[in-house]
């Protein structure tokens, strides 16, 4: 069955903070891209902010903050240009995609132990 659900950027918003606010490293990627570029009629653009997410994200290992964060320090986009940092974050990102994609081979997927893991918690 085929769900039609209306794109709504500025609840999308609310609920990235929301979720960013509890340190969810997937929500502060979400917000980071919302925040780096601006979201007309929702949010300005606020990179220093952006980068702040990805950084808590990437200190969970995430690997799409790494790549957004490579992207930034090459680019000098809202950073000082460091290509010594875009380096080091390409590196992390393609060590965490290799960590997922051997997860995944061996029938585990990484997402869903994780939510598992976070609701046990929550229940103890």
């Amino acid at each position: 069955r085929n769900l039609r659900v209306r794109r709504d950027l500025g609840e999308a918003y609310r609920c990235f903070e929301a979720s960013a606010s509890t340190g969810i490293a997937a929500a502060c990627v979400n917000l980071a891209r919302m925040l780096l570029t601006g979201v007309s009629g929702v949010v300005e653009a606020n990179v220093t902010r952006g980068v702040e997410l990805l950084k808590v994200a990437a200190q969970q290992s995430n690997g799409e903050a790494y790549r957004v964060l490579m992207e930034l320090y090459a680019t000098g986009k809202g950073v000082q240009r460091n290509t010594q940092l875009a380096k080091r974050f390409a590196r992390l990102s393609m060590e965490a995609q290799t960590s997922r994609m051997s997860l995944t081979s061996a029938g585990l997927n990484p997402t869903s132990w994780m939510r598992s893991a976070k609701a046990s918690n929550k229940n103890e």
